[in-house]
């Protein structure tokens, strides 16, 4: 339907083609996605592709996959998995510290020892697991569920508010909506370039 509203110069027919392949993205591959937004010159679903594409094993994209992305963007997709693994690896080997521990908090020692413990042994493990890669959000939703030993109940508490509020954990979401957007403004300009 794109390319008879392209021969046919039939904006109307173009739209609601677009539209249709946005309701229902999810029955795309991502690259499919992707080279269908640089040839058609659309940002319609081109940052859920691409967040989809950033998310999906590389070794698992067919060689006509990779040619449809052309190697500008299988470079810059690559890039982005790498910073992301990087961020992910530095938070979990870097649990975040107890500033303030509440009156429920028994032993602060042996309350902070255990959170470290703990960190190292959840999350750490949740971030890092190379067979099962978990959101920032499932990750957390699972270490919520942990035992937390000698953690205080009120230190726990304040803890997991401040992961799930920290903006710093989610710096790999939000560098791939930074990155898909950039591309998007650029569509007109790359085009050709795949």
């Amino acid at each position: 339907l794109l390319e008879l509203s392209d021969y046919f110069v039939s904006p109307s027919t173009r739209e609601f083609a677009l539209d249709q392949i946005q309701a229902h993205c999810f029955h795309f591959d991502a690259p499919v996605l992707i080279e269908l937004s640089y040839r058609y010159h659309t940002r319609i679903f081109f940052r859920s592709a691409f967040e989809r594409l950033v998310k999906m094993p590389l070794h698992k994209l067919t060689e006509k996959e990779e040619k449809l992305l052309g190697d500008y963007l299988m470079v810059v997709v690559a890039k982005v998995k790498e910073s992301i693994l990087e961020s992910r690896q530095i938070i979990a080997c870097e649990a975040p510290e107890i500033k303030h521990h509440y009156p429920d908090c028994a032993n602060n020692v042996l309350c902070e020892s255990d959170w470290y413990a703990i960190w190292w042994n959840g999350m750490g493990r949740f971030l890092l697991d190379g067979r099962h890669e978990l959101s920032w959000d499932e990750a957390i939703s699972r270490f919520e569920n942990m035992q937390f030993g000698d953690v205080g109940e009120g230190c726990r508490k304040a803890m997991i508010l401040q992961l799930k509020q920290g903006d710093a954990y989610r710096q790999g979401e939000n560098l791939i909506k930074i990155t898909a957007d950039e591309l998007a403004s650029r569509i007109q300009e790359l085009d050709g370039s795949l």
